[in-house]
C-alpha cells in the first residue's frame, strides 16, 4: 500500500528446453486499486504468453499463443455486509501463424456482481456477464462470433452453524 493505493502482482517465467522442442512461458497478473470514499476503484491485467519452438528449425508450433485481458472495476468497500461490482473488460488472444504469433479475437464485456453476506449462515451471490467476441482473423480457427449473456446465483448454507 503507498498512499492509499494497493498494488498486487504475481508473474512468473519458465523455459525449458530437450532434444527436440523447447518452451517459453510468460505470466502476469496485477491489480491497482484506491479507496475513494465508498467506492473501491481496480483496474486489472491478466496475461499469458507460451511458445513452443522445434529445436531443429526454431520454428513456433501451431500450439503457441498469447492472451491480454484489462479490466476496471467499481466496487463497494469490503467492509459492508453487502458487496457490489460493476466491470468492464477488454480481451485479445493470439495464436501462431507463419512462424509468429498473429491476433485471433477480440473480445469486450461488461458484468455486474451482488453479494449479501449480512446472514450468519447463509450467503448468496449473484453474477451478470454481458460478452461481445469479435473474430479478426478467420484462418486461425474455427470459432465463430458471438454475443454471450451468463447468469449465475449461488447460495451457501452452512447446516452446522445451529449445532
Amino acid at each position: 500500500k503507498w498512499k492509499g493505493f494497493v498494488l498486487q502482482n504475481n508473474s512468473s517465467v519458465t523455459q525449458t528446453k530437450d532434444e527436440l522442442n523447447n518452451t517459453d512461458f510468460v505470466r502476469s497478473k496485477g491489480s491497482l486499486g484506491k479507496n475513494l470514499g465508498p467506492v473501491f476503484l481496480q483496474i486489472k491485467t491478466d496475461s499469458e504468453r507460451n511458445l513452443f519452438k522445434t529445436n531443429a528449425s526454431d520454428s513456433l508450433q501451431n500450439n503457441s499463443y498469447q492472451f491480454s485481458e484489462n479490466t476496471l472495476a467499481v466496487s463497494n468497500s469490503d467492509s459492508s455486509k453487502s458487496r457490489y461490482a460493476i466491470s468492464y473488460m477488454r480481451r485479445s488472444d493470439w495464436k501462431e501463424r507463419n512462424n509468429q504469433l498473429s491476433k485471433f479475437t477480440f473480445a469486450e464485456g461488461v458484468g455486474f456482481s451482488f453479494d449479501v453476506l449480512r446472514w450468519n449462515n447463509v450467503t448468496l451471490k449473484t453474477n451478470s456477464n454481458y460478452r461481445k467476441l469479435t473474430i479478426i482473423d478467420s484462418t486461425l480457427g474455427n470459432q465463430k462470433a458471438d454475443n454471450t449473456i451468463l447468469n449465475r446465483i449461488e447460495n451457501g448454507f452452512r447446516f452446522t452453524a445451529f449445532f
